[in-house]
């Protein structure tokens, strides 16, 4: 599906210190989350991982407290970056 071409999209900017490109797609699926709970967890988890890279724990820490709340499955590949 495309969502998870453009996941891993995001993972490759963030391989590549591409943080601001990595940043828009998943902020693009926290916003399309309101319909699919997929892209928002997907979403929140990656603005975490931008969040943790640019210094910013305490902004990372309650987004990942609202991440934990929605209990989601992540993709492998998201969750190794996240951990």
């Amino acid at each position: 599906p495309r969502k998870v071409g453009e996941l891993r999209l995001a993972l490759i900017y963030l391989q590549h210190d591409r943080w601001d490109e990595a940043d828009r797609i998943f902020k693009a699926f926290q916003l399309a989350g309101v319909s699919d709970p997929w892209k928002k967890a997907h979403g929140l988890a990656g603005i975490a991982i931008v969040q943790l890279l640019r210094g910013e724990t305490q902004l990372a820490t309650l987004t990942l407290k609202e991440l934990d709340r929605l209990n989601p499955t992540l993709d492998t590949k998201l969750k190794q970056a996240l951990d």
